[in-house]
């Protein structure tokens, strides 16, 4: 049980070991995990703690940068949401591996496209870094449909597209929302004999997170990856 100046705020049929924190930390978000049969606590210097209901003891399973904000499971209690005090989303297996994170504000930086796409007419010659260029200034601006319709005018002007075009791609697909696109995309890869890097799984993981679709998150960082590379961070 819990009290704050003699009034009980919760209280629970067993007997919780007292937890020794560091001086000034104290938790600020708890949730129980089906899959671990456990209370979870976050703190606010960022520990990880999980408490055993049987065993009567707590553990320290990991800590985050910027300290524990909220703690949430997902339905089935395969994975685990945590909000941190830098603004990320930490995306974790029940086991405690980062599948992905994300941060919950899109950085303020803008690139001028009207400056970019004139430049870009001015070039005779365009090449691949040329395409990627403006395809980058409109896509990290907002610009969906018209970075995918370069992608469409780079083909048909007889260059294809590298990895630096599909990721971004796919990070325009992450950022707008765009998820059958996206899925699509990453696909389609090998049609220019390219197979997709952590950085193209990264940008998939990421929108299909944004997205809520957690478990399809995991299964494409498993089929790319492979189940020993779960750790993966998105900007």
């Amino acid at each position: 049980m819990w009290q704050d100046g003699g009034r009980i705020k919760t209280s629970l049929p067993v007997v919780v070991e007292q937890i020794d924190l560091e001086h000034g930390d104290f938790i600020t978000s708890m949730d129980f995990v089906m899959e671990k049969e456990a209370l979870v606590a976050g703190t606010s210097n960022g520990h990880l703690l999980l408490y055993n209901v049987d065993d009567n003891a707590t553990e320290t399973v990991g800590r985050v940068e910027g300290g524990v904000k909220c703690i949430s499971p997902s339905p089935d209690g395969d994975l685990l949401a945590v909000v941190t005090g830098f603004g990320q989303i930490l995306v974790m297996t029940h086991d405690w591996d980062l599948l992905y994170e994300t941060s919950i504000e899109e950085p303020t930086e803008e690139i001028d496209v009207k400056g970019s796409s004139t430049a870009f007419d001015d070039i005779l010659v365009k090449d691949i870094v040329s395409w990627n260029t403006i395809l980058l200034a409109y896509g990290m601006n907002g610009w969906a449909s018209k970075a995918l319709q370069v992608q469409e005018e780079t083909v048909a002007s007889g260059v294809y597209p590298d990895k630096v075009s599909f990721t971004g791609l796919l990070m325009t697909c992450s950022h707008s929302g765009l998820i059958d696109k996206g899925r699509a995309l990453l696909k389609s890869m090998s049609d220019y004999g390219l197979s997709p890097d952590v950085d193209h799984v990264t940008c998939v993981v990421d929108m299909l997170g944004r997205a809520g679709y957690l478990k399809e998150a995991r299964e494409v960082a498993n089929l790319y990856l492979g189940k020993d590379s779960m750790t993966i961070s998105s900007d």
